[in-house]
C-alpha cells in the first residue's frame, strides 16, 4: 500500500485548539483575538516528513468554525491518508458588518498564512515537511485560500472547495490548483469555478476541474464522485 493514494491507517487522533496566532479583530476596539486549529494525524504513524494540507472553512466570513461538518470529515479522510491536516479558525466579520469577497478574503488570507509560518516553524513537533504544506477551503474559505495562494505562491498544491469569487485575479506564480464545484451551486455560482479554471490555464498553472453533476453548495455529499480525483492531484502535487 502506498502512502497519501490508499488509506493506510484506520484511526485518526485529533490535537484540537493549538494557538497558533493573536492578531487584532475585527470590533471597534480592534479586541485581540486568539486563533486556534485542530491538528489530525494518523494513529500509529512514526513517519516525519510527512505532507501536510491545511484546511480552511466557509461561512461568508462571518460564521462557521474549524468544527465545520465537512473540514472534520476531510481531516479525518485525508489523514487516513497519511496527511497531516490542520484545521483552522480564522479571524470574522459581525453578520451586519462583513465587507464584500474581495475585501474580505485577503483578511482570512493573511490568518490562513500565518497558520503555515507557524506549522512550518514547528515542523519537527508536527512531524510534517515545512516545504510541503497544502491548503484546501470551502466557500468563504475557499476565498481566503485564494488569496492566501496569490500572496504566497509557497502552497504546493490548492483544494478549492466551491470557493472562487468573480474576479479573481491570478498570477504568474501560483501553487496547482484543482477547483472542485457544484454545477447546481446557487452560493458560488458555477461559473465562478469554471472562470477562476480558466484563468489558471491561461497563467499556464498546473489546474483541474472536476464539475459535480447537479450538486449544490457545499456539496460534501459528493465526496464518492471527487474522492479518487482530489487525492490523485494531492499525491502528484502536495
Amino acid at each position: 500500500m502506498k502512502r497519501y493514494t490508499e488509506k493506510l491507517f484506520e484511526e485518526v487522533c485529533v490535537e484540537k485548539d493549538v494557538l497558533y496566532s493573536t492578531v487584532p479583530g475585527f470590533d471597534d476596539a480592534h479586541t485581540l483575538t486568539k486563533l486556534h486549529f485542530d491538528v489530525y494525524a494518523p494513529v500509529g504513524d512514526t513517519e516525519s516528513g510527512r505532507r501536510a494540507v491545511i484546511l480552511v472553512h466557509g461561512g461568508g466570513f462571518w460564521g462557521g468554525d474549524k468544527q465545520q461538518n465537512y473540514i472534520v470529515i476531510l481531516g479525518n479522510l485525508l489523514a487516513r491518508y497519511g496527511y497531516v491536516c490542520f484545521a483552522l479558525d480564522y479571524r470574522l466579520f459581525s453578520r451586519d458588518n462583513k465587507p464584500k469577497y474581495p475585501t474580505a478574503a485577503p483578511y482570512a488570507a493573511m490568518d490562513i498564512e500565518a497558520a503555515r509560518q507557524f506549522i512550518a516553524a514547528n515542523a519537527d513537533r508536527f512531524g510534517i515537511d515545512p516545504e510541503k504544506i497544502a491548503v484546501s477551503g470551502g466557500s468563504a474559505g475557499g476565498m481566503g485560500c485564494v488569496e492566501a495562494c496569490r500572496m504566497h505562491p509557497e502552497y504546493t498544491a490548492f483544494v478549492c472547495l466551491w470557493g472562487a469569487y468573480e474576479g479573481v485575479v491570478v498570477p504568474g506564480r501560483y501553487p496547482p490548483t484543482i477547483v472542485i464545484h457544484g454545477t447546481a451551486d446557487k452560493s458560488v455560482p458555477f461559473a465562478n469555478g469554471e472562470a477562476f479554471f480558466a484563468r489558471l490555464q491561461e497563467k499556464g498553472i498546473p489546474a483541474e476541474m472536476v464539475p459535480l453533476a447537479d450538486a449544490p453548495h457545499t456539496a460534501i455529499k459528493w465526496l464518492p464522485e471527487f474522492e479518487e480525483k482530489m487525492i490523485r492531484f494531492l499525491d502528484a502535487h502536495a
